[in-house]
């Protein structure tokens, strides 16, 4: 992987490794997509991730944003913390749930 030279916010273009062009941001210069990622020729993009392993829309959200951490206008911390934020909310939803029944 590397930076894509013209863009402002550390979005990445993918490297000439043809085993793993995974991309992280749409870039406006480049027009890498990140939702139509392959890993040695594998799609292996978040939702595609998430259907794998049976995750809820809440992992789902958690997921994408752990996988493109820091890699948007947002910094690596701030993801993190929205990634526990999700998580917290999803228990507390979870909790509600177990004791309405």
């Amino acid at each position: 992987m590397k930076e894509c030279p013209k863009c402002f916010d550390q979005r990445m273009v993918p490297s000439d490794d043809p085993g793993g062009d995974v991309m992280n941001t749409p870039c406006p210069v480049c027009n890498v997509d990140p939702y139509k990622v392959t890993i040695g020729g594998v799609k292996a993009d978040p939702y595609r991730i998430a259907r794998a392993y049976g995750l809820n829309g809440a992992e789902t959200q958690a997921l994408k944003k752990l996988l493109r951490c820091g890699k948007k206008h947002k910094t690596r911390l701030e993801d993190q913390m929205e990634v526990i934020s999700t998580i917290q909310r999803e228990i507390e939803m979870d909790e509600e749930d177990a004791n309405e029944k």
